[in-house]
């Protein structure tokens, strides 16, 4: 029921990033956000009914319009809640409907929005965390895309170099991820340019068992990091990839005891 939710997932990771400001705790804030249920304070043109369970359902040709909140700059945000008690403290008089929603579920809201938003803000008279749109935008492009094969053919221009400014943050993300994966025994960090392209991050991968989902988590994990970037993959298995770690210093290495 909506009047009793509470998303402890989210909450527990808001008060660690509260507490520590890392990257890491940021990362895991971001992994609660997408993967879990949040409270969306909303209005639509229709009444719905309940089902037999109690859920609100309503006819498919409902409009919403989600809620705003405004900073003292008169920027706008979407306003998220973790819980109905946080929510109480923006709505104290119990005025404003609200939707519980999963990620997939609000970013349409969000597309629809850009021009209007500057982002969202959770729990903003609470942890008052702020997601920028830029951000969201990417974290969704990366987490709906899927790795696929593509293969790189003889005589195909493979241009890489080191990164040419620092990326401090997105090679602890890297080194994080590999720590926590124990098939992965060294990550190697290139940026590749191509033609009349942004360049992107290629990262050669080494594994005890090459894996695609790996890949797709590492990517994923690493997006709020990339510095806008994309990311392209290779496992350490393939040739090519032998000649580009002998070459390269990694940035990350499994550490054996």
């Amino acid at each position: 029921m909506v009047n009793e939710f509470k998303n402890e997932k989210l909450q527990e990771t808001l008060v660690l990033f509260s507490k520590e400001k890392t990257d890491s705790a940021f990362r895991n804030l971001l992994e609660a956000f997408i993967s879990t249920n949040f409270l969306i304070p909303a209005q639509w043109d229709k009444d719905p009914t309940r089902n037999e369970k109690g859920v609100l359902v309503f006819e498919p040709n409902t409009q919403f319009q989600l809620s705003l909140i405004q900073n003292d700059k008169g920027d706008s945000f979407f306003p998220v809640f973790s819980s109905m008690d946080q929510l109480k403290k923006w709505d104290q008089d119990s005025e404003i409907h609200s939707l519980v929603m999963t990620y997939n579920q609000y970013m349409p809201f969000v597309k629809m929005a850009l021009n209007q938003i500057h982002g969202i803000v959770i729990d903003p008279f609470g942890a008052n965390v702020l997601l920028d749109c830029n951000l969201l935008v990417e974290l969704d492009k990366n987490r709906g895309s899927q790795v696929s094969e593509n293969p790189i053919h003889k005589g195909d221009s493979l241009k890489l170099r080191d990164p040419v400014a620092s990326v401090t943050e997105l090679q602890r993300a890297i080194c994080e991820f590999g720590d926590s994966h124990p098939d992965i025994l060294s990550i190697y960090l290139k940026e590749r340019i191509v033609k009349d392209q942004p360049s992107h991050w290629f990262l050669v991968v080494d594994m005890i068992n090459d894996d695609k989902q790996t890949l797709q988590d590492l990517g994923n994990f690493c997006t709020p990091a990339s510095y806008g970037k994309g990311f392209e993959f290779m496992f350490g298995s393939m040739e090519i990839a032998k000649r580009i770690m002998a070459d390269t210093i990694p940035t990350y290495v499994k550490i054996t005891k």
